[in-house]
């Protein structure tokens, strides 16, 4: 096969340049031709997947879930090309989500042994987008881990980030449209497409990237012992049996606020409230193990 490399090297804790280079070598010996691009900037991922060659038979991205989304961004047609991903950030939430190996040698494997599944791909105010969306307390800190691109983080990374938008971040009102409904009301809101969110948490037990929904959760006060009561409960796996916290699912969704705030889509800032966002049913290919609970 043809493959294209596009990997992050500051990922995780910045390893991921010699996980690509053991990659590249064990393809070139399995018989495929690989070329490898590494990322120097944000957007370099996405501007390299815009320029694909037409005989391209594999993407392979190397890196977190937002390296993912910026060559999902990138792609001209998104459907077109299968992707393999070689997580290599921090949460990982895809890979954790889709039982998708971290060993490169297992990646490799993956290359040859994988099933195609596709998957349904969020958009919000015109960007794609895989995973998760949020408007809280978690669009703050990634506005803040956006000032420190360039670094590597790890999630010892984030606690800085996180101190520094507990102390700018202010709850403020918002209003959730789904569908047809009536808006919901509250101070924060997540809208997820997969289980895992962080890495760690799990707001939507019952969330599949191909069901065709997305899952959204609306909790009523962003004051910081409600986002940690929230956090715990994510932890648990329990956040349905707060009752206070709507979960709903549905395909459309809009976000206002009273005052804009920041919008995060797979954990990366990505502009300002309001937002409206729809769901398409499997568009976008990912290539899993034949052991992967989706299949």
């Amino acid at each position: 096969m043809n493959l294209l490399i596009i990997g992050n090297p500051i990922a995780g804790r910045g390893k991921t340049f010699q996980r690509v280079e053991k990659l590249a070598g064990l393809l070139k010996h399995n018989g495929h031709r690989v070329e490898v691009f590494l990322s120097e900037k944000s957007g370099d991922a996405s501007l390299r997947a815009a320029s694909i060659a037409a005989d391209l038979d594999r993407i392979v991205v190397a890196g977190g879930d937002g390296t993912l989304n910026e060559v999902l961004n990138g792609l001209v047609d998104p459907s077109a090309l299968p992707i393999v991903h070689m997580p290599s950030g921090t949460a990982n939430m895809l890979a954790r989500e889709l039982d998708i190996p971290t060993k490169v040698s297992d990646v490799a494997h993956l290359v040859d042994t994988g099933h195609i599944l596709p998957i349904d791909m969020g958009i919000a105010s015109g960007r794609r987008f895989l995973l998760v969306a949020g408007v809280g307390f978690d669009s703050f800190v990634t506005m803040q881990l956006k000032e420190m691109r360039g670094q590597t983080l790890g999630y010892r990374g984030y606690f800085k980030p996180i101190i520094k938008a507990s102390l700018g971040y202010y709850p403020t009102n918002v209003k959730v449209w789904v569908d047809d409904l009536r808006p919901i009301e509250g101070q924060m809101a997540m809208v997820l497409k997969t289980r895992y969110y962080g890495g760690v948490f799990v707001f939507a037990e019952e969330a599949r990237l191909d069901s065709g929904f997305f899952h959204i959760r609306v909790f009523p006060r962003g004051t910081r012992s409600a986002i940690l009561k929230y956090g715990a409960a994510g932890l648990i796996r329990k956040i349905s049996r707060l009752s206070e916290v709507v979960c709903i699912k549905g395909t459309r969704v809009r976000i206002e606020a009273e005052t804009a705030l920041p919008v995060q889509l797979d954990g990366d800032h990505c502009g300002w409230t309001p937002v409206e966002m729809e769901i398409q049913p499997g568009v976008v290919p990912i290539v899993v193990p034949p052991r992967s609970r989706y299949n």
